[in-house]
Order: C-alpha cells, then structure tokens, then sequence
C-alpha cells in the first residue's frame, strides 16, 4: 500500500515542481532601477525627478513573443499636452561613471493620444548629445537621433513598447532593440547575437560621464505614459521577467515520465 501512495504521489511532486520552476522569476539586481513606486501626484522632487510629470496608480505590462511577462511595481509616469516650452521631467541615473566597458538600459513607454511627437531623449554625455526614441503623429514608433532624421520601426507606439540599449563606452556605440525576447542567455557578444540586428543605432563621444538621462517628453497634443527604468551592466540586470507557464498538456508529459521512471525503479527492485 505504501508503494501504490508513493506511485501516485510522484507524478503530482514532479508536475508542481515543474510550474514552480517555470513560474519562478529570472532576474538580477541593475545598477538602478525606478518602478516609479511613488504616491501619486507630482513627480518633481519624488526619487530624484526634476520637471513636470504626474505619478498615475498601476505599471505598464510587457509580454514577449514566447510568454515571458517583465517583472513591474509601482505605478507610472504620465505627460499629457505639453510643449517645446514645458519643463520637462527627467531623471539622472547616477551610473555614468566612465568605469564600465558596456551599460544596458531599458523602460517602457506607450503613447495614449495622436497629434504630436512623444519620446523619451537618453542623454549620453555632458554636451547634452541626445539619442531620441519615440512615435510620429500617426503612432508608429520612429527613432530620432540628434541631428539627424526620423526612421520608422514599424511599432506601434499607441501599445505599451519595451525599449532595451545597449552603451558600449568603449566604441562609443548605442544600441535599440524595440520588444525582444526576455530570456536570451549566455556571454554578452552570444545575447547581442541573439537579439539580432537592432533597430537603430548611433556612434557618440561618450567621454567619462557615459549614460547622463532620462528625459521624458513631447510637444503640440501627444501623451505618453513610461515605466520602469533599468540600467545594468547585462542584459539580464534589465530584463527581470516571470518565465512563461507551459500549457497543462506539457505538465501531463513531465507528470507521465515521472511515473514511467517510478515504476521501471520499481520493477527493477
């Protein structure tokens, strides 16, 4: 009787550890991060902001093409109807130390009204060079760069979009993926390959400051909402997420293989 109880007790054991693993979160600790957990209400001089911005209740959501969900807390980051003459917020990270060969960065941002231009400016040194992300009047996402011209993605900037750079301090070099996979793994250059070919870059003369900002921002009727700000040293430091569930059919597999081990143990013994 002992031997039918422990039969059956192993396939449940194997199954709720599989779901316990794939549901556990994979994450590593950034050298910052702002959730924008704060009360709501103005952002200025709430966890090192400057400028108008107001502080709304909820995160926005992130989900990869594989079903792995960005770890979020906190509430978000609203701007509404500004212009070229409002003071707009931003934030210093504190991370640009010169010390670093490569920074990753990421956030989220979604756009919730058309007319306009909404982006979010990466500051990259103290000449105030700026790397400018953000969506045209229609809503698809386009990059900016400083001094130069708007290239579209083809995302649409109206749904809430993951934003992931990669600063190389050493080639002066700055990256932007728009919606990747969250899992990847591996040495630097295997995640680089990985993500493929990005959609923007641009060469700066970083000099010892490196990353500068976070600014936030838009003129004529656009608004925009942003969340979660990261910078680390890897990818996974910017990438924290929920692993995807598999479906009950595959917990049934891993259930059936546990209990075919069990018996052929038994048989043997």
């Amino acid at each position: 009787m002992k031997n039918r109880v422990t039969i059956m007790a192993l396939p449940l054991f194997v199954a709720a550890g599989a779901l316990q693993f794939v549901s556990s979160s994979a994450s590593a600790a950034p050298l910052f991060y702002d959730g924008l957990d704060y009360t709501a209400g103005a952002i200025a001089g709430k966890g090192g902001w400057s400028g108008s911005g107001t502080v709304v209740s909820g995160s926005l959501a992130y989900t990869d093409g594989q079903g792995n969900t960005l770890d979020t807390s906190g509430g978000k980051l609203s701007q509404t109807a500004q212009n070229a003459t409002t003071n707009f917020p931003y934030r210093n990270p504190g991370t640009g130390n010169g010390q670093v060969a490569v920074e990753w960065l990421s956030y989220l941002q979604q756009n919730t009204a058309d007319g306009g231009e909404s982006v979010v400016a990466i500051g990259v040194n103290s000449n105030n060079d700026r790397f400018i992300v953000g969506t045209d009047r229609s809503g698809s996402s386009n990059i900016k760069m400083f001094g130069g011209s708007p290239a579209d993605t083809g995302v649409d900037g109206r749904n809430a979009n993951f934003f992931l750079y990669r600063l190389d301090l050493v080639l002066g070099k700055l990256e932007l993926w728009m919606n990747p996979s969250l899992d990847l793994s591996g040495a630097d250059a295997q995640i680089v390959a990985a993500l493929g070919t990005p959609q923007a870059s641009k060469t700066y003369q970083f000099g010892a400051t490196g990353l500068e900002r976070f600014n936030p921002r838009q003129d004529g009727g656009k608004s925009s909402l942003t969340d979660e700000y990261r910078v680390g040293l890897t990818y996974a430091d910017v990438t924290p997420h929920t692993a995807a569930v598999p479906e009950p059919a595959s917990l049934a597999i891993v259930a059936m293989v546990g209990a075919g081990l069990l018996a052929r143990r038994q048989r043997r013994s």
